[in-house]
């Protein structure tokens, strides 16, 4: 039985290095395959807001140039690790290479420029939002404005209306002012002594 308990734990120890290996070149895919999903989703993203949203100034078309030149650079660096990674797995199995410094330079481009592109898409989601709010709160300010202005008009167009009525002008206590007055008489003029 000694025999044979070696070769078990050299088997197990061969399988735990392939299983771990498996692992680390999944992870490593993986996480290029989820980087150029996520870039080719945020082109996609980005030019439909562009032509729903529109631009609105020039800051705001600079930032989704930058945005979008981060996410095409992120995807070309991703299509070039992708040919590249099958070179060097021959070269690593044949042993000529063992490390590859052009594939750790366009990792980090990758991941840059990734990084890049989600700040400038975020700036640009912010400012969308904000110059979306201003507007809401401008649209409902002058509307805001002009109902009052019809309110005030309304409410002071009647107020002639609304004075109030003394007493002595509604009822018929002061109805002798309203009778005739009797006009003077004319007087004759005054004879003179010596008129007959």
């Amino acid at each position: 039985m000694s025999d044979t308990q070696p070769d078990t734990d050299q088997l197990k120890n061969v399988e735990f290095y392939a299983a771990n290996l498996n692992a680390w070149f999944n992870t490593r895919f993986e996480h290029d395959k989820s980087l150029l999903s996520l870039s080719a989703g945020a082109v996609g993203l980005l030019i439909t807001l562009i032509s729903a949203v529109g631009v609105r100034s020039v800051e705001i078309l600079i930032l989704y140039v930058l945005a979008l030149a981060c996410f095409v650079i992120c995807l070309g660096a991703l299509l070039w690790i992708f040919r590249r990674n099958a070179k060097h797995l021959e070269d690593v199995v044949g042993e000529v290479e063992t490390k590859d410094q052009l594939l750790d330079i366009l990792d980090r481009v990758a991941v840059i420029s990734f990084m890049l592109g989600v700040i400038f898409s975020s700036i640009i989601g912010i400012s969308t939002a904000i110059h979306s709010y201003t507007d809401k709160v401008t649209k409902m300010t002058d509307k805001k404005t002009s109902s009052d202005l019809v309110i005030s008009q309304d409410s002071f167009s009647g107020v002639a209306a609304m004075k109030p009525v003394s007493k002595t002008e509604s009822s018929v206590n002061n109805i002798n002012n309203m009778r005739p007055v009797a006009s003077p008489k004319k007087t004759e003029p005054a004879k003179k002594e010596g008129d007959k």
